[in-house]
């Protein structure tokens, strides 16, 4: 039940609502503006798009995502389980067949971190009225600011779990509090989390022991009342969630093909050879939970830097640029840890128990945090900053913990009301912060620019008709490209078959998906230089740019001019100590191959020479294409041909 309040200055009624309304209106607000402005997911957002789109139909998904750790691990393996998509799939049968799979993505996911974040107000509530809630709405309001507008519409689960996560540390300290009501709501949202994302599993585990140890203590007391609660109704409905909440990942691996995913996981825990290690584990906790900016917007891209692992005769290592020196950070840490412990003493002694519970689980978290860190493991790709994302929704809970700390053990001299004010005065101003347009450069939303082709491209595939399921081909695909993904998504959208080759993709799609010889055709994808002058072999389905044809007509004349006087020997080089690979093309070039002179000028090499020196004899031509060098890249990158072959549904 709600703990009761004495307190005469808590708000009135419409007030409350009105601050929860408050705190949710940035999330529907980016709901609203990703619908009228056509929005739709690109990259891996796309992928995750499409498993979604296929629950209920003969595509259903029984796992989660393929996870990157299989490229660490050596063997391919899944997140656990479907329940994200699960979660969104209401809103794909119908937004999604309605008005396309962007608006089913951008209203499903809106709508389930809306409904987290009323959760986590609810809990607050439950915890003790007015008094909690005003916190978990200023945690809420804080973490969603962070993230800016551009991701609480993000598919991606490093993104799409904060909010999730966050209601998770609110759910553990109503546990730790002694509600146990909350323990099916504990399970199904921890059963959520670790099934989207594994990277989520140690932190899960320390929480999970930690709330299994509070319920051992409880079963230990004499009171009848936590006893009947446990052995009760709320075991019942605990055992039904854990066992509807894991059906679908049993039955792939009872049932599915080869070795089930579950099977997998369990023996290749902690694979790999590369950690993150001790130190700096101690570095990343204080960049993101003890050291300015700390969780906050101007954080959230730039505290942690992707890194890709360092060769090095002793084996790959990886140095993360940007961290905080070594003992700068484990004195921030350390002071973090020393500061929670003693308000958790404080607080004992004055009896206050959800705001105790709230201190115990942030100190525990912070600690956690370094030591499951230290043992992580780093792909063969390096540290991505969303391998440790949930570091974010750690840190606003444990500065959130922090001042609801002092506040109640300095609550006499500070006064309610003015406390009453001040929280809704700081849960506004982020929530007012964050109704503008902010897209962090990071994970798919970082792909955003190739939005513009494809808008084109979807819209030539429009008239598409196969007659038949098609192949697409993913073997000479870049790694982390945009572009597959997203056309995926359009032939699902359009009802067209489509099935991959590649077990890697089989995994990520489904085995329904694999290719078995009754396509009648093949797509493949051309990029960059190539399509810019793309003459076969293929049927050209569609070819877009994100320019209009004059402009493109423009472009591409400022690279055939630079690429002709390069061809003709009308430019001087300085080649000396450039890789060998290098000089070996530009002398082709040199020698006439306009082909080669053609890839040099639109791949963005002449400024880099420009820049270094080293033309030496320039032209006009050379001249003007290396003060359009942003154009021409825009053009370069942005350009995407489908062609089929057989020669099928062409334009």
């Amino acid at each position: 039940m709600t703990a009761p309040s004495n307190d005469s200055n808590e708000p009135a009624r419409w007030v409350r609502w009105a601050v929860r309304a408050v705190v949710i209106l940035p999330i529907a607000v980016a709901s609203a503006r990703a619908v009228a402005t056509g929005w739709f997911p690109v990259g891996d957002s796309a992928l995750l798009a499409i498993r979604a789109y296929d629950v209920g139909t003969p595509h259903h998904p029984l796992l989660g995502s393929w996870t990157s750790a299989s490229l660490t691990l050596g063997i391919d393996v899944n997140n656990p389980g479907p329940l994200y998509p699960d979660l969104l799939a209401p809103f794909m049968w119908t937004f999604g067949r309605w008005f396309g799979i962007g608006t089913g993505v951008a209203i499903g996911v809106g709508a389930v971190n809306a409904g987290f974040a009323a959760g986590t107000a609810w809990v607050g509530s439950r915890l003790g009225g007015w008094r909690v809630e005003r916190w978990s709405l200023v945690m809420v309001a804080g973490l969603t600011w962070s993230m800016g507008s551009g991701l609480l519409i993000d598919i991606w689960q490093p993104h799409a779990l904060l909010v999730p996560f966050t209601c998770l540390l609110m759910l553990t300290v109503g546990l730790l509090a002694g509600r146990w009501r909350m323990l099916p709501g504990w399970l199904a949202v921890a059963s959520l989390i670790v099934q989207t994302h594994i990277g989520y599993v140690y932190v899960l585990v320390v929480l999970g022991m930690l709330v299994l140890g509070s319920g051992g203590a409880a079963l230990r007391s004499t009171r009848p009342s936590a006893r009947h609660m446990l052995a009760d109704h709320t075991t019942w409905w605990s055992a039904a969630v854990v066992v509807l909440a894991w059906l679908q990942p049993v039955i792939e691996q009872l049932f599915g093909e080869g070795r089930g995913n579950l099977a997998r996981l369990a023996t290749n825990v902690g694979g790999g050879d590369v950690t993150i290690g001790a130190a700096t584990s101690v570095k990343l906790v204080a960049a993101v939970v003890a050291l300015p900016p700390w969780w906050t917007r101007p954080g959230f891209e730039d505290s942690v830097t992707s890194t890709p692992l360092t060769p090095d005769p002793g084996g790959p290592q990886l140095l993360v640029p940007g961290l905080p020196g070594g003992p700068i950070a484990l004195l921030a840490v350390t002071a973090v840890v020393g500061g929670l412990a003693w308000l958790l003493v404080a607080l004992r002694r004055r009896g206050a128990r959800v705001v105790t519970s709230a201190t115990s689980v942030a100190l525990v978290g912070v600690v956690t945090a370094v030591v499951t860190l230290t043992i992580q493991t780093v792909s063969v790709v390096g540290l991505g900053s969303h391998h440790v994302r949930w570091l974010w929704a750690l840190s606003v809970f444990v500065w959130t913990t922090i001042a609801w700390s002092l506040v109640e053990l300095w609550a006499g001299r500070l006064g309610d009301r003015h406390v009453n004010l001040a929280l809704v005065a700081v849960a506004t101003l982020f929530s007012v912060g964050n109704l503008g347009s902010t897209a962090h450069d990071l994970g798919p939303t970082a792909d955003r620019a190739a939005a513009d082709t494809l808008e084109r491209t979807f819209d030539d595939l429009a008239p598409f008709e196969p007659g038949g399921a098609v192949q697409y081909d993913v073997s000479e695909l870049r790694p982390f490209e945009a572009w597959s993904s997203a056309v995926q998504m359009r032939l699902r959208e359009l009802g067209i078959e489509f099935r991959v080759d590649d077990e890697g993709v089989v995994r990520q799609l489904g085995n329904a998906r694999r290719v078995d010889g009754s396509e009648v055709t093949t797509i493949r994808q051309v990029e960059r230089a190539a399509a810019v002058r793309f003459d076969g072999p293929g049927c050209v389905v569609s070819v877009a740019s994100p320019f209009d044809p004059a402009t493109e007509a423009a472009i591409d004349e400022l690279i055939d001019g630079a690429a002709d006087d390069l061809a003709a020997g009308r430019v001087g080089l300085d080649l000396g100590g450039l890789p060998a690979d290098l000089v070996d093309r530009f002398e082709r070039a040199l020698d006439g191959d306009g082909n080669e002179a053609f890839v040099l000028v639109a791949d963005g090499l002449l400024p880099f020479l420009a820049g270094e020196g080293r033309i030496v004899v320039s032209t006009p031509a050379v001249d003007a294409a290396v003060d359009a060098a942003d154009r021409i890249d825009e053009r370069v990158v942005g350009t995407l041909v489908l062609v089929t072959d057989p020669p099928v549904g062409c334009g």
